[in-house]
C-alpha cells in the first residue's frame, strides 16, 4: 500500500498507549514487542508479544475508538504502519478487504482467549514450556529479558526464576546473558499440559 511508512523503535520505546486515539494499522517487520494492558494504579501487565509478521491496531482502527492496550518495543523493531484515514479510504473503495481484517481481529481476540484459559488452567510449569515453544519458533531461540518474559504469563518474577531454575537443572534450556535456547523441544512439549 503506497500510504504505509515505516517506523524505526528503540527497545523500551512506546508504538502506542492504551487510551490513545487509534492512528493507523502496525505490522512487524523485525524486532519484537509486548502488548500490555494498564492495570490501575499498577505497572502495566505484559499479555503478548508479537514477532515479525505480526499485525495489531485493527480493533481501534476499525471501530474508531480509544485503544485498550498498550504496544511497546522490547528490542530495535522496525514496524509499517497504515494511518487510519488512508486504510479507512481503501476500504471503502475496495470494500472485499474488509474480510482480512475480520480474521485477524479474530486471530487476536482468539490468542487472547487462549492465553487467559491458560493463565486459568495450566500449572507455572505447562504456562512456561507453551510461552517457550510459542517464542522459540523454529530458531528456539527467545531474546529479551527473563523478567518480561515472566509477565507474559502472569507469573512474578520470583516464582517464574523458580520454575526457569528447574528447566535448565534439567537441561530443558540454555540461558544467555539476553536469550534462552530451546535445546529439548520435546520435553517441553511433555510439560505444556502439566495441572496445576
Amino acid at each position: 500500500m503506497a500510504s504505509a511508512s515505516w517506523r524505526r523503535v528503540s527497545p523500551d520505546g512506546v508504538v502506542y498507549l492504551a487510551g490513545d486515539e487509534p492512528d493507523g494499522l502496525y505490522g512487524l517487520a523485525a524486532g519484537a514487542v509486548d502488548l500490555a494492558v494498564p492495570i490501575m494504579g499498577s505497572e502495566p501487565v505484559s499479555i503478548s508479544r508479537g514477532e515479525p509478521g505480526f499485525w495489531v491496531g485493527e480493533a481501534a482502527v476499525l471501530a474508531g475508538t480509544r485503544r485498550v492496550l498498550s504496544l511497546c518495543a522490547i528490542q530495535p523493531s522496525t514496524l509499517v504502519f497504515v494511518p487510519r484515514n488512508k486504510l479507512i479510504a481503501r476500504l471503502r473503495q475496495r470494500p472485499d478487504w474488509w474480510q482480512p481484517f475480520y480474521e485477524l481481529s479474530h486471530a487476536n481476540t482468539t490468542l487472547a482467549i487462549n492465553l487467559l484459559a491458560e493463565v486459568l488452567a495450566l500449572s507455572p510449569r505447562a504456562r512456561i514450556a507453551r510461552l517457550l515453544l510459542r517464542l522459540g519458533g523454529d530458531s528456539g531461540v527467545i531474546g529479551g529479558r527473563k523478567e518480561d518474559l515472566g509477565r507474559l504469563i502472569g507469573l512474578p518474577r520470583s516464582s517464574f526464576n523458580r520454575e526457569l531454575k528447574h528447566f535448565f537443572a534439567e537441561g530443558i534450556i540454555e540461558s544467555g546473558y539476553t536469550s534462552i535456547k530451546i535445546l529439548r523441544p520435546d520435553a517441553l512439549e511433555a510439560l505444556k499440559n502439566d495441572l496445576p
